[in-house]
């Protein structure tokens, strides 16, 4: 017996029994439940353990490791993950409000929950309330039992998991996003990486699909080829994807389905549309209505009840009146009411709800009426699109005045909403917003509104054809451009607050908090410069929006939002105002990530440095510089460069803002270390990191991308192994890493991992520490192969393959890198793979394409300016020049040799004269005079003073000692 407790608390920790208060709290871990004042708090699954997992060491740190290896047992998740599920624990202990402090964050130690925590055993007996745990989807709630589909629910859910791709078909108002639903409720434990639902609705352009699922499942993408990134994502998911809506998208639904249906063998699909898509794997599962009792039949209550329809309808009233019960005399009656709606789900629905008021002769008798007017409309239409339509307007004529008011407002919200949201668009003096929460709950129940009940707030959503027709309605009513002024307006406001919200929040919870708002804009931008709108308001959410759409990596539609509002401008505010200043800027930003024409990149940000010094607009003209210096070093056009730097650093003194200091030495630092100024670039960079306090890291990370840190510990770093310290380099490497993290920021830790830690690792020979990091990139960039940082991943790769001696292997892998890398993307490190490849390549024997490559590499350093690795690629083609043994070879290696020397010593690069000058030894070794050579050696190994025990020096040891 006390083998089995024993054996039981190691297995599990928090015993079974025990319970945790702390301030207003109590946690249940054996109910999976958490209560405040005696209420129970809705708490996600994730978080909820993660909450356990904190309060079981309450006042301990947890590395962020163990709480995702508690959390997410078995599967390798990103720490983004981790943070989202945090902030919405924070947010339901409401952390922060009313001097509340429970979970705090120690940088590069974890989470901890902090303050007096008491854990007990539960008295045996005391009432245990219950708590469902939230499964991994977004699913919205299913409030009711699903009518007369069970059999239709499992035939597709066993056709699901056999087949992987179903379609429900149908036409509007069957059922299909419901039984979708169900099928999906019923999977939520079938893939281990959850159930996804895409909403199509709200999406007109079918290139948009990939980025909508991107946003869904978490994980970005890059806006020039988001399908092949998103496979990657899902290779090796074990997922269902629910496809909602496909019909007004068929044919970029049927090419996103088709793709992930080939190359994603562990991904389910389940469409719903009015049309098959008609791709390779699909199953055409074809919806039918619901059953209905026979036309004319003496139907009694009990056989009503069999047929689907009357069961439907049946249920529906008795959850509003539990007085309800079908009769005899009434049961005829509701059969045809069914009948006469077709079997359609949603139209019963609508029926069903105005029974309570109008009894079910009232609604039989309404209903027929509604039929009647409709059967006068298009002879061409399909019978039951006319029927529906019948429905809605049956339905609406039901509605309250108020109802149908709110109703046709709510229609501008595209995908879901907050009740603050509805009450911002549907207000007026005879609507306040008090009766608008009424009617939304009133929505609610006619089954016109659908509710959405997520982990921090209630959220709701109209139904397409829903809303297709409140739109209708609206623009009847003649007020939709009121209404869509105030949809703009409330817009605006929002995305004014997000941007002040920006430089606090973490940028995940930011972006799952306002990302959902991208089709709203969308929306209220296309009605703002259309003939009826108010452009004024379009300038102004275009540029409150354009931080919004590049954040999401929406650039390409960032830059035509922005181009169409600079159309709008009047010409004497194009040239000189405020707002032109902002957009030229917005452009200038989207441009950087969508085009390789640097002069439309160029223009952009000039014409924005000119209005900002015009109107003396420091932070604007601070940006300006920096998307010029930006564009220019990507160019490789390191002369205007360092002079954009210089004129950030001069602007930038009049500021007493820190971040712009350590941005103005990081550029400075930049330009000189790649011009080959390697002391001067040491010199800003030591002086800036020492310096670097009292920085907002977080807004440091939106205006600038990268934690500054990271960037001058990067160049330090490099830098420093260059001047013959590769014991510092190494130190500093690591930094680079420790900032990262402490900033919490994935890309900073990228950069530092692509810039300095593997290059650092393989230039001072520590191959195993390079292929850690190297597979610790890899891990980061898995989502994106290629993208800049997936890129370089590949080349880096084909380096350390190149050291283990696999030249064959690396020669290839770089080629066919290189191949894909435009060298103005990273113009810096194009030539520094160049290099290795013509090393590589030369080594595997094909001597001919190394020296094409070597030269390409010095032709480009040449025509930019670029010197920092100028030595050591001109130390690489004298040893392919041996390679190729030809009479002239040693020749032509030796002065190579020379001219690898004499750069490294004009630039102080001790490290690249160490590799020149054991080059030259054993190039005279082999032709029998070494003296000379041997001297020099000897006098560089003799003027390092650390690093000792890295390659090279090491190497140079064993050569001096081998020919002393």
């Amino acid at each position: 017996m006390n083998g089995q407790r024993q054996a039981s608390s190691e297995a599990d920790p928090v015993a079974r029994d025990d319970e945790f208060a702390f301030g207003p709290f109590r946690l249940l871990p054996a109910q999976r439940l958490l209560l405040e004042e005696g209420s129970p708090v809705a708490l996600g699954g994730r978080a909820f353990d993660i909450l356990v997992a904190l309060a079981e060491r309450a006042g301990t740190p947890i590395g962020k490791r163990e709480l995702i290896a508690k959390t997410w047992p078995s599967i390798f998740v990103d720490e983004s993950n981790l943070r989202v599920h945090v902030a919405a624990l924070r947010r339901a202990l409401r952390d922060g409000q009313a001097d509340r402090r429970f979970i705090i964050t120690l940088p590069g130690r974890g989470y901890s929950l902090v303050g007096p925590v008491l854990r007990t055993a539960q008295k045996p007996g005391a009432a245990r309330p219950t708590i469902h745990a939230t499964a991994t989807d977004n699913l919205p709630m299913l409030v009711r039992k699903t009518v007369g589909r069970d059999e239709t629910v499992a035939a597709l859910t066993a056709k699901l998991v056999e087949s992987r791709f179903v379609t429900i078909v149908g036409p509007g108002g069957i059922g299909k996003t419901t039984v979708a639903l169900s099928v999906a409720a019923g999977l939520r434990s079938f893939g281990a990486d959850g159930v996804w639902l895409l909403d199509l609705a709200t999406i007109s352009d079918p290139t948009l699909m990939p980025t909508a699922l991107a946003l869904v499942l978490g994980t970005p993408v890059s806006s020039l080829e988001p399908i092949p990134h998103l496979l990657t994502v899902l290779r090796d998911k074990r997922i269902l994807l629910v496809f909602d809506n496909c019909e007004h998208v068929i044919d970029g639904a049927a090419t996103l389905a088709e793709q992930i249906f080939r190359n994603a063998p562990n991904v389910h699909i389940l469409a719903t549309s009015r049309e098959a898509l008609r791709v390779e794997g699909e199953n055409i599962w074809r919806l039918s209505s619901l059953e209905v009792p026979p036309e004319a039949s003496a139907t009694t209550a009990k056989v009503a009840l069999k047929f689907s329809a009357v069961q439907l309808f049946v249920q529906r009233v008795s959850a509003m009146s539990a007085s309800f019960e079908l009769t005899d005399s009434d049961a005829p009656i509701v059969g045809e009411i069914c009948r006469r709606l077709d079997g359609i789900p949603l139209a019963i629905e609508l029926a069903a709800s105005r029974v309570e008021s109008l009894g079910v002769r009232g609604v039989a008798a309404r209903l027929g009426d509604r039929f009647r007017l409709l059967t006068r409309g298009y002879r061409t239409a399909v019978p039951r699109h006319q029927t529906l339509r019948a429905t809605f307007d049956w339905s609406y004529g039901l509605l309250d005045w108020p109802a149908r008011i709110v109703l046709g407002r709510l229609a501008l919200l595209a995908g879901d909403f907050t009740l603050d949201a509805a009450c911002a668009v549907a207000r007026c003096t005879a609507v306040d917003d008090a009766e608008i929460e009424n009617q939304v709950i009133t929505l609610v129940a006619a089954s016109l509104l659908t509710m959405i009940d997520t982990e921090d707030v209630v959220r709701y959503r109209l139904l397409d054809s829903t809303r297709a027709y409140a739109q209708e309605r609206l623009n009847e009513s003649g007020e939709a451009p009121k209404i869509f002024r105030q949809h703009a307006g409330y817009l605006l406001q929002l995305l004014e607050g997000a941007a002040q919200q920006l430089k606090v929040w973490p940028l995940v919870e930011w972006l799952a908090e306002y990302g959902r708002q991208i089709d709203n804009v969308r929306t209220s931008l296309d009605w703002a410069f259309s003939l009826e709108g108010d452009v004024e308001l379009g300038v102004n959410l275009t540029i409150a929006a354009a931080p919004l759409f590049l954040l999401t990596s929406l650039h390409h539609e960032c830059r035509s939002r922005v181009t169409a509002a600079l159309a709008h401008l009047q010409p004497d505010e194009l040239g000189a105002g405020r707002r032109a200043m902002q957009l030229w800027a917005e452009l200038g930003g989207a441009l950087m990530y969508t085009l390789h024409r640097d002069l439309e990149v160029f223009t952009a940000w000039t014409r924005a440095l000119e209005i900002a010094e015009s109107l003396g607009a420091v932070d604007y003209k601070l940006r300006a510089l920096k998307g010029l210096w930006t564009s220019a070093f990507n160019a490789g056009d390191l002369t205007s460069a360092n002079s954009y730097a210089e004129r950030f650093d001069e602007v930038s003194e009049t500021l007493a803002d820190p971040a712009y200091t350590q941005l103005s030495a990081r550029m400075l630092a930049m330009t000189d270390q790649y011009s080959g100024r390697l002391e001067a670039a040491r010199k800003r960079c030591a002086t800036a990191l020492a310096a670097y306090r009292d920085v907002n890291i977080q807004l440091d990370l939106i205006r600038f991308q990268f934690d500054q840190r990271t960037i001058l510990a990067t160049i330090l770093s490099m830098t420093l192994w260059m001047l013959g310290k590769p014991d510092q380099a190494g130190k500093v490497a690591q930094s680079c890493l420790d900032y990262a993290r402490e900033a919490d920021h994935d890309l900073s830790v990228i950069f530092g991992l692509s810039y300095t830690m593997i290059k650092v690792d393989i230039l001072s020979g520590n191959i195993d520490a390079a292929e850690d990091n190297l597979n610790l990139l890899t891990k980061y960039t898995a989502s994106n192969p290629t993208g800049q940082f997936g890129l370089m991943c590949q080349c880096w790769r084909g380096s350390l393959l190149s050291r283990k001696e696999s030249f064959v292997a690396a020669a290839d892998l770089l080629k066919t890198t290189l191949r894909n890398i435009p060298y103005h993307s990273y113009q810096a490190h194009y030539t520094w793979f160049l290099g290795e490849y013509a090393y590589a390549a030369g080594r595997a024997g094909e001597v001919d394409e190394a020296i094409e490559a070597i030269d390409r590499a010095l032709e480009i350093c040449d025509r930019l300016s670029e010197r920092w690795n100028l030595a050591e690629l001109l130390r690489i083609k004298g040893e392919i020049a041996l390679m190729r043994r030809g009479a002239d070879s040693e020749a032509s290696a030796e002065d190579c040799l020379e001219r690898s020397l004499d750069c490294a010593r004009q630039q102080g690069a001790l490290s690249w004269e160490l590799r020149a000058a054991m080059s030259l030894l054993r190039l005279d070794h082999g032709r029998g005079r070494i003296s000379q050579a041997y001297s020099d050696l000897a006098t560089v190994y003799g003027r390092f003073t650390e690093g000792f025990e890295t390659y090279d020096l090491l190497e140079a040891k064993r050569l001096l000692d081998r020919l002393k």
